[in-house]
């Protein structure tokens, strides 16, 4: 049962942290601070990522494993 609580409550952490980093790499690009805003979605993919290989979201794990690629990409461009 306890196992099971933190099971629900580590998912629910992961979703919304994904949630909290990709909104802030979105204002960060609409207002131009580059390269942190790759970063920072970066790290919004990666919690996304784990979180839909946890709850088993096939579709949410591509669309952010392809988003990470792509970022990690204009990382390396920008650096």
């Amino acid at each position: 049962m306890v196992l099971s609580g933190l099971k629900v409550r580590t998912n629910f952490v992961l979703k919304w942290t994904g949630c909290i980093f990709i909104l802030i790499g979105a204002i960060l690009t609409s207002i131009n601070v580059y390269p942190l805003n790759l970063f920072i979605l970066n790290l919004g993919t990666i919690f996304y990522v784990l979180w839909s290989y946890r709850v088993k979201e096939p579709s949410v794990f591509v669309v952010n494993l392809g988003l990470f690629i792509i970022y990690l990409i204009g990382s390396i461009h920008a650096g």
